[in-house]
């Protein structure tokens, strides 16, 4: 009796196989050799489904690693350009930066010169103080005088008025007691 089993490919209908063995008269050791043939070629099968399953599971796989990777892609891509956003701001900055210690330099440095000029304002506010309190002496001093030359004050008045109308005509000025004559 001659069997087609063919181990090595579990692709053949083994439906038509079985229904082939039922019809031959077997002996027992030809049956269990058989049936070993059978459940191999089921497992067989059952194998070759598994596989099918895994292949499927598997390409889907490969989609949403192929989808994930292009993500990825995109996002090194937007992260590139974030990242080129951020030295441009972080160029714009720094230059805004620069501009402000320049600025607060140039405020330091004006007010250095508003402290001078305010040191100077009070030296003159001093000077000024001064020259009114001898102003305040000399006026003291001719009010006093007043008194005693009044009667000589004609004779005087007379006498600096044309000396300062001599004075005037030869283009001189004299000061007297901080006066003009």
């Amino acid at each position: 009796m001659e069997i087609l089993v063919r181990q090595s490919s579990p692709a053949v209908n083994i439906q038509q196989t079985i229904a082939k063995f039922k019809t031959i008269p077997l002996d027992l050791e030809e049956e269990r050799k058989i049936q070993e043939e059978i459940k191999k070629w089921k497992d067989y099968e059952a194998d070759v489904d598994r596989l099918k399953q895994e292949m499927t599971d598997v390409k889907e796989n490969v989609t949403d690693v192929k989808k994930d990777l292009e993500r990825v892609k995109k996002n090194v891509t937007d992260v590139k350009k974030d990242l080129e956003d951020v030295k441009e701001n972080d160029t714009a900055v720094k230059r805004a930066l620069e501009d402000i210690k320049e600025n607060v330099t140039e405020v330091k440095k004006d007010l250095e010169d508003m402290k001078e000029n305010d040191t100077a304002v009070k030296r003159d506010i001093e000077d000024i103080k001064e020259n009114v309190t001898e102003v305040k002496k000399d006026l003291d001093e001719i009010k006093r005088g007043q008194g005693a030359e009044k009667s000589n004050e004609t004779d005087s008045s007379v006498q600096t008025e044309e000396k300062k109308y001599q004075n005037h005509k030869k283009g001189k000025l004299i000061l007297h007691n901080n006066h003009i004559l």
